[in-house]
This record gives C-alpha cells, sequence and structure tokens, in this order.
C-alpha cells in the first residue's frame, strides 16, 4: 500500500507541471485546499468540449480581446487538465520557468467551479478554480537556475525532467528521498495520442 496515495502503488504514471496562477500566486490557498486550480473563469465547464479544438474556439470567443487568453498553449492546457490527467498521476507546481514549490499526487477527476466537490470557494479570489484535488507530499521550494518548463500553464513532463527536478531537492532536501523516490518511480513519458490508455495501476 502506497503511503503517497493510501490504497494504490504507483506503477506506471504520468508527471505534469501546473503553474498555481502567475507567479504561483495561488499556491498558498492549493496547499490549504489541497488542490490546484486552472483558470479561464469564463468557461463554466471544461467537461463541455470534446476536443482541444472546440476549447480554443470557446478561448477565442471569450477571450478575443485577450490574444495570451485564447491561443492554442491555453486550449491545451484546458483539455489536458479535464480529460488527460488522472487520479494518482503526479503534479509538479510550479512558479514561472525554473522554479518548484511543490510536488504532490492528484485524488480527484476535474471538478468545475460549482461541484460541490470543489474546495475553492466561490468568492475567491484565486486565478483559477476549476479544480483538481492534490495530495500535496512536498511543500518545500526549489529553484532549478536553469530554464526547465514551457511557459504553458500545464505541459507533461518527462522522465529525465523528474529525476532533474528529484536530485535538485535532494541536494537541499535530502531527508525527502523516500517520498522523492515513492512519487517518481514509475514516471515515463506519456503516449501523445492516448495518454490513458497505457496507464497502469496496481492493488
Amino acid at each position: 500500500v502506497s503511503l503517497l496515495t493510501g490504497s494504490k502503488v504507483i506503477q506506471m504514471a504520468v508527471a505534469w507541471k501546473i503553474a498555481p496562477g502567475e507567479g504561483a500566486e495561488d499556491w498558498d490557498v492549493c496547499q490549504d485546499l489541497g488542490c490546484i486550480g486552472l483558470g479561464w473563469m469564463e468557461l463554466k465547464n471544461y467537461q463541455r468540449f470534446k476536443s482541444e479544438k472546440l476549447a480554443l474556439r470557446a478561448l477565442k470567443k471569450e477571450y478575443a480581446r485577450d490574444p495570451k487568453g485564447n491561443r492554442q498553449g491555453a486550449a491545451r492546457a484546458i483539455w489536458y487538465f479535464c480529460h488527460e490527467i488522472e487520479p494518482a498521476d503526479i503534479v509538479v507546481a510550479s512558479d514561472g520557468l525554473s522554479s518548484v514549490v511543490g510536488i504532490g499526487v492528484v485524488t480527484s477527476d476535474y471538478l468545475p467551479p460549482r461541484s460541490s466537490k470543489n474546495p475553492i470557494p466561490k468568492d475567491s479570489s484565486m486565478w483559477g478554480r476549476h479544480a483538481r484535488l492534490v495530495n500535496w507530499v512536498v511543500k518545500d521550494r526549489i529553484d532549478l537556475h536553469e530554464v526547465v518548463f514551457a511557459r504553458d500553464a500545464v505541459h507533461r513532463l518527462s522522465p529525465e525532467r523528474c529525476e532533474q527536478i528529484k536530485q535538485a531537492y535532494l541536494k537541499h532536501y535530502p531527508k525527502l528521498r523516500a517520498t522523492l523516490d515513492e512519487v517518481f518511480d514509475g514516471i515515463y513519458a506519456a503516449d501523445t495520442a492516448n495518454t490513458s490508455a497505457t496507464k497502469k495501476l496496481f492493488a
């Protein structure tokens, strides 16, 4: 039994970089509520988008005057957050392009802002209130001193990138070895055409 998930051991999982707001401005709230959030709040429920193309179409309509809010990268982030990320996947919470503020394990499916299971208050000032529940097992910050993340709010991390992050943490926080070993054990390069079909978990 995994000390991270409580009931399952992660054999194969995908690691995702997700930014908890610009400059990690929502990180404290994400820690407190046990979740990670994504924005574009004019879009009420990501589940209605049956393709990345449809998400992009909606973004262009709702954010017509905001060129940063209606690009392909935003649509891809929405698609990943709602449809590709799965419970037991790993979240690396980023601050900018070269820092990590925390690492956790996803424990829920996508939760739209109005879901009764979404822990983020409706009157929250958070940029992102579309949510996934996360068990944050590492809450210490690490600065990698080089560009390691793409600008997209959500993107996959390679096993090599995960190993780089792990080693950076161990250099400063050696007591985290057991936790980091378990978190990153089994991370693999996801098939971008069919992420969910290639994941395997065992009890």
